[in-house]
């Protein structure tokens, strides 16, 4: 096996496990100095549709925006300004 297709199943296999695991959620680390009393403007995280953790809190324009896991919290902040303004909108709307 070659170094290419070797590279390609590690990462296939590293796509299945997140996959198979899942959003979850640490709850072990503290963001960023938010305290666990910031208001979020949701309670699912508007990726997965599951709770959203204060674990696990973006802000965006003074407002904390909840997520269930940090690859959804990561994949939020890698987004566009637009594409976060969508986000929170429909974070909001899952309230």
């Amino acid at each position: 096996m070659n170094l290419k297709n070797l590279l390609l199943l590690a990462a296939a296999a590293s796509l299945s496990l997140a996959v198979v695991t899942g959003c979850q959620s640490s709850k072990s680390e503290q963001h960023d100095g938010m305290s666990a009393s910031s208001k979020m403007v949701n309670t699912k995280c508007p990726y997965s549709g599951t709770e959203a953790e204060v674990e696990h809190m973006a802000m965006y324009n003074g407002e904390a925006v909840g997520f269930c896991c940090p690859m959804c919290e990561a994949k939020f902040n890698k987004s566009s300004d637009a594409e976060q303004a969508v986000i929170v909108a429909k974070a909001k709307a899952m309230k």
